[in-house]
């Protein structure tokens, strides 16, 4: 029987939903797709290795352990999570999507009162940037490519599972 490895998890749902926002990274709903791939691909590392290879994450002896060595070495990893977090507690009030998630994010802004537009406070060109609680604003894009391109690829070597 087949089984989902971390190297096709990527191959087959990180990077295309990735490729997908890049193309319209204006576009909220696929820069949530593409997050919660992303972070879902630490699941997905823990629970493989957990079974196949301890070994490879014995430094980590528990999934958060490992979430927090993502976050120190790639920061934007955390943000990443915040948005793929925030993802499950988006609730309509009016004409607007709040979020009601202790993470990092604040809100969501609609344009005409239907379609989803930009998350937090975006430049011109309508890029979804998230705000964070410290103030500072980070644009989606390139957080998750920091995370796609230079993080995964060091967990999950070409020719890996």
């Amino acid at each position: 029987m087949n089984q989902t490895t971390p190297r096709l998890f990527y191959e087959f749902f990180v990077l295309p939903n990735y490729e997908d926002f890049s193309r319209k990274p204006q576009d909220v709903r696929l820069g949530f797709n593409a997050c919660l791939s992303a972070f879902q691909q630490a699941d997905v590392f823990y629970n493989y290795c957990t079974r196949r290879d301890p070994e490879r994450i014995s430094a980590w002896p528990k999934p958060k352990n490992l979430l927090i060595s993502l976050c120190k070495r790639e920061p934007q990893f955390a943000t990443v999570q915040s948005v793929a977090t925030a993802y499950k507690h988006l609730y309509p009030e009016g004409t607007h999507y709040i979020i009601g998630s202790p993470m990092a994010c604040w809100g969501i802004v609609t344009k005409e009162a239907e379609i989803v537009r930009q998350w937090g406070e975006g430049p011109e060109d309508g890029m979804v940037i998230v705000r964070c609680l410290d103030g500072s604003k980070v644009v989606l894009r390139e957080a998750l490519e920091a995370v796609v391109h230079r993080l995964w690829p060091t967990l999950l070597p070409e020719g890996w599972y």
